[in-house]
């Protein structure tokens, strides 16, 4: 066919059922392999990588900007689910990692004394749930006290959420995770052990969820 993008083959002779002489005349042809490779793309330079960054302009920025100040909108919102005991998980497209640390420098300052604020990065490659509960530990009892947590991680978790019951701190312990649900953090025992630290009540949880079919889990 004049001016089509792809041409059909000739139709082979003799009588052929219709059905397949469609799938004959539309057949894939040979693959096609572009000669183009890697190695050939020039490096740049630090200088030139630099003056490119510079010069780009995220075209999405205002867009961006003005989502972080609907969601700013419910910080005051998420405060007071958090003083009545609950949780916040949030989850959606996108990373949600500036959102999270925009709403704890927002909390900080409305509490007195200011509360201890210990943020997990979940897509940390090779995180391990001890070392979670070491970094939870230190903000909690400080670096001379939390070298005294030995053991097992569930041993450690309830040797902190025990002294958190006996020396209950004015403020609750705020704990944000990003990516929850990222491969370091997606075992059943340390999602278990996260849970368990969530319930009690001098821990605040606000985890971000990356997975799309999040809600369905």
């Amino acid at each position: 066919l004049k001016g089509s993008k792809t041409r059909r083959s000739p139709t082979p002779e003799g009588d052929i059922a219709p059905e397949e002489r469609y799938f004959f005349q539309n057949r894939s042809g040979p693959p096609h392999v572009s000669s183009n490779t890697l190695a050939s793309v020039k490096l740049l330079t630090h200088d030139e990588y630099y003056e490119q960054i510079r010069k780009y302009r995220d075209h999405h920025e205002p867009e961006k900007k003005y989502l972080m100040k609907l969601h700013a909108r419910s910080f005051l919102q998420w405060q007071f689910e958090l003083r009545e005991g609950f949780n916040i998980c949030l989850y959606g497209w996108g990373s949600k990692r500036k959102l999270v640390q925009k709403f704890a420098e927002w909390v900080y300052p409305k509490y007195n004394p200011a509360p201890k604020i210990v943020i997990v990065n979940g897509y940390t490659p090779k995180l391990q749930i001890r070392t979670v509960l070491s970094t939870l530990s230190t903000a909690v009892l400080g670096d001379k006290n939390s070298t005294r947590l030995v053991g097992q991680p569930d041993e450690i978790l309830d040797l902190l959420l025990s002294h958190l019951t006996d020396h209950q701190p004015s403020a609750p312990v705020l704990v944000m995770i990003n990516s929850v649900d990222a491969a370091s953090l997606r075992r059943p025992a340390s999602q278990s052990l996260l849970a368990k630290a969530a319930a009690h009540p001098s821990i605040n949880l606000v985890a971000t969820a990356d997975t799309p079919s999040f809600p369905l889990m």
